[in-house]
């Protein structure tokens, strides 16, 4: 059994509750219930935060199982106990990361696929934890990345190889480095608009800006952040 399942099966028991009256407050089938405690189902966030609060459990263990990964699985050290005049014997048993565990997490770590910035091809995946369904501030289903595959914003510290995030939005945000469509092309630019008019400069020290109609340019996204390789 999980952490989750059993923290709802006991949360319940205390509560004085059965299953179908569990489920029946939460708007939930009773047979969903019993799967998620006997650790059977993946309980979604939202489903999770309804139980939850009618049972009057800490929300806040949502946020706490996103702080694990996979790899931080440790081993443990049990130790017996001495005998006398007999130096204790100490075991070590080393806990591997099993379905449970992953299921556990499954609706808390989400898998975004890496897209070519020029073919639009998928190049990798990143497995990335969401809280309260935002990354970084932007909804986890309207994030995206990127690998950036020319040197063409390395005065920004951008440079080929690197993967950057884009939060979709489809207005400009003056002064932004943007991610938009121009000529059937997708580039990160940072773009100011004028009326109808787009200004898309590079932001390169004296560059002087591009002149395009609003038609002419599709706003895709704003990048967020850039990770780059050392």
């Amino acid at each position: 059994m999980n952490l989750i399942a059993e923290k709802v099966k006991n949360g319940r028991i205390k509560a004085g509750i059965s299953e179908k009256i569990l489920a029946k407050k939460c708007g939930l089938s009773e047979n969903y219930i019993k799967q998620i405690e006997s650790g059977k189902k993946v309980i979604n966030e939202q489903a999770a935060q309804k139980i939850f609060k009618v049972l009057g459990v800490d929300v806040d263990l949502l946020q706490q199982g996103a702080n694990l990964s996979r790899t931080d699985v440790q081993s443990n050290q049990l130790h017996k106990p001495e005998k006398k005049g007999v130096p204790a014997k100490r075991e070590t048993v080393t806990i591997e990361p099993n379905d449970q565990w992953t299921d556990a997490l499954a609706h808390i770590i989400k898998q975004f696929p890496v897209v070519d910035m020029l073919t639009g091809k998928i190049v990798g995946t990143k497995e990335i934890p969401v809280l309260s369904k935002n990354i970084e501030g932007c909804p986890w289903n309207k994030t995206s990345f990127y690998h950036i595959v020319d040197d063409q914003l390395s005065h920004m510290r951008i440079k080929k190889g690197d993967v950057v995030m884009i939060c979709e939005r489809e207005e400009v945000i003056n002064g932004k480095l943007m991610l938009i469509e121009v000529k059937g092309y997708r580039v990160l630019r940072k773009i100011w608009k004028n009326h109808k008019k787009m200004l898309v400069s590079t932001g390169a020290q004296n560059e002087e800006p591009v002149e395009y109609n609003e038609d002419q340019i599709r706003v895709l996204g704003q990048c967020i952040k850039v990770e780059f390789k050392l």
